[in-house]
């Protein structure tokens, strides 16, 4: 995976703060209390987990998740990068936070095609989904 100088990571499924997984756990424990955000994209339920894809062109779609400030551990992300696996990719986008600010960010990007009956319209994974 490509290494960034960002310092922020966007998550919105299972390694968000409060999902009782080792790999969740594991980060916030690194990068201590999340902040709320949003990135533009589209977000698709895939059994369990979301997966997230970039908008279409000109559509205004928003997925909802959380930021943690990355310690710096190129050990984390390696793991991280292994838990996700090779259907995802670590890509810079931007995140707009509560406040309006805009920060760069990293975020894992579902690489193989979708079925749009499978998007999450809402923007936001539930795990009831």
């Amino acid at each position: 995976m490509a290494t960034f100088e960002t310092e922020f990571l966007f998550v919105y499924g299972t390694l968000m703060s409060g999902v009782d997984n080792q790999w969740s756990l594991r980060l916030w424990r690194a990068c201590g209390q999340p902040s709320e955000a949003k990135v533009p994209g589209r977000l698709y339920t895939l059994g369990g987990y979301p997966g997230m894809k970039d908008p279409l062109d000109g559509e205004a779609a928003w997925v909802h998740g959380q930021l943690a400030q990355l310690p710096d551990s190129p050990a984390l992300l390696a793991d991280l990068d292994a838990y996700e696996g090779d259907e995802f990719v670590r890509l810079r986008r931007t995140a707009t936070l509560r406040d309006g600010r805009i920060v760069p960010v990293q975020v894992y990007m579902y690489q193989p095609e979708v079925d749009e009956n499978q998007r999450i319209w809402s923007g936001r994974f539930t795990f009831a989904q």
